[in-house]
């Protein structure tokens, strides 16, 4: 994925006409990652915790564990999960498109991406306690619906008007996708 966009980063942004024809390929990246990182935080949790299930209402029932210490240990070993697979993903990524060569920022966009994920799996864990199958789980839809709707896909104006106010609001706010570039979007440019 690197390679779509190597170097792009490394432009001089201080020129007018440059900063405008790489603005778009710089939005590509940082949306690509966005939406890469919450399908990979819902896939992560979206067939294992299903399979989990079962272990876990047993040994609750004859006594081994709370389910606070439970929930407690499962949230620690997916941070570290994610943290380490956020950390090389966005480490490559980072370095091969040639986003701003900034400590402060590299750090503020590896967190940003970090907690996106994190945000997409505990959605993801919270569906996955409500549907025991993880067939009849909505979240990739739902992903994508947040894709098309939080403002990249489907511009806004050709929503019809009564619908406009719901989309525009509830929608890009609830959309992690949308957060995520918008907060990746500020923390480097």
């Amino acid at each position: 994925m690197g390679f779509l966009w190597l170097n792009a980063g490394r432009k001089d942004w201080s020129d007018v006409e440059v900063a405008q024809e790489n603005a778009f390929d710089i939005g590509g990246i940082l949306f690509f990652v966005s939406a890469n990182q919450a399908f990979a935080g819902v896939l992560g949790v979206l067939f294992v915790y299903p399979l989990e299930r079962f272990v876990v209402f047993k040994e609750r029932a004859s006594g081994s564990y709370r389910i606070s210490s439970y929930a407690v240990s499962k949230m620690v070993a997916e941070v570290s999960r994610s943290a380490t697979v956020v950390f090389f993903f966005t480490t490559i990524i980072y370095w091969m498109v040639g986003l701003r060569a900034n400590a402060g920022a590299f750090f503020a966009a590896l967190f940003i991406v970090l907690m996106s994920q994190l945000s997409a799996e505990g959605l993801s864990l919270c569906d996955s306690t409500l549907l025991p199958d993880p067939q009849a789980a909505i979240d990739p839809v739902f992903i994508v619906l947040l894709m098309l709707f939080g403002g990249f896909q489907i511009d806004i104006t050709v929503i019809p008007g009564r619908y406009r106010a719901t989309i525009a609001f509830y929608v890009r706010f609830y959309s992690r996708l949308n957060t995520g570039f918008c907060i990746l979007a500020i923390a480097l440019y």
